[in-house]
């Protein structure tokens, strides 16, 4: 949020008073009424809390780290979206550790009940270290005002990583 008081700008975020851009951030500073994100201008994205909550409640941590990868990718900021797909990357190399684990003991309810522990330790851990970030600069930044993209191809691909996760679980079973 930007606010114009007098002959300055003042920058809500740093607290300061200054031009037409902020000394100490350098945003772009805009007179109040303006809108630093014009309609046209918004990415598409999915709401990152929503993100997290799936995350934990339907489907992975990695499903989480993905929607938030592409939503950085949106916005331009590379840096993030790799350290996002890096959670991903790094719960992928735990679950298949359990898997083999689970496939040498041969014990199905130790895998299963392990996958799902590393995965609500890896939601939690991931969204307090990294996934918060996007939550509170599309709070700062956009003011949540972003152009909402639809959860259905992401849900659909989600189900069928469960599914999958699910199906070579079971196979651990078999052999």
């Amino acid at each position: 949020m930007r606010v114009h008081q007098g002959e300055t700008m003042y920058c809500e975020i740093c607290k300061i008073d200054t031009g037409s851009f902020c000394i100490q951030c350098g945003r772009d500073l805009l007179p109040s009424g303006q809108d630093v994100n014009p309609p046209q201008e918004r990415p598409w994205l999915w709401n990152p809390d929503v993100a997290a909550l799936l995350s934990v409640l339907l489907f992975t941590g990695l499903f989480g780290s993905l929607i938030h990868a592409a939503n950085w990718k949106r916005m331009g900021r590379v840096e993030h979206m790799w350290r996002s797909i890096g959670w991903g990357i790094g719960l992928i190399v735990v679950w298949m550790g359990v898997l083999l684990y689970g496939h040498f003991n041969l014990d199905i309810e130790f895998t299963f009940k392990w996958l799902m522990a590393v995965n609500f330790i890896h939601v939690a851990m991931w969204y307090f270290a990294s996934g918060r970030v996007q939550s509170k600069g599309l709070a700062y930044e956009m003011n949540n005002q972003y152009r909402h993209e639809s959860w259905i191809i992401p849900a659909v691909l989600a189900v069928m990583l469960v599914a999958l996760l699910r199906m070579s679980a079971n196979i651990l079973k078999i052999y």
